[in-house]
């Protein structure tokens, strides 16, 4: 996939705030600097939280829509860039499995979820 070199993996994560736009000119910039990928974390904010969690409410402002990833990942592709992603639970996973992710990084909040990473190594 690499050529046996260094590989600089960029990560957005949650830099765009919510915001499709922001994301986009991220991954922009990204392509701009040579990388030749991206990583993003895709999640549902009830994948990481209660909903009398205070942090629910926050990770819902960040949740970007199915319509949004199509647009960020079509982008990346045009771009020529391999897609990463973090995934937190099954509909995040089904998400980034649907447009194509390339691989995918295990959260520490993942790990001992064995019926999740074993869908992941599917």
């Amino acid at each position: 996939m690499f050529d046996n070199k260094l590989l600089v993996i960029p990560e957005i994560a949650n830099s765009h705030a919510g915001s499709v736009s922001k994301a986009l000119d991220l991954v922009k910039a990204i392509s701009g600097i040579g990388c030749e990928c991206v990583k993003f974390q895709i999640f549902e904010p009830a994948e990481l939280y209660k909903q009398t969690d205070e942090a629910f409410d926050l990770f819902k402002t960040l949740t970007l829509p199915r319509e949004a990833w199509e647009e960020l990942f079509q982008l990346s592709r045009a771009f020529g860039l391999n897609i990463f992603c973090d995934v937190f639970g099954q509909s995040s996973l089904d998400l980034a499995t649907d447009l194509g992710c390339d691989a995918f990084k295990l959260h520490l909040s993942a790990i001992r979820n064995l019926s999740f990473v074993s869908a992941i190594a599917e």
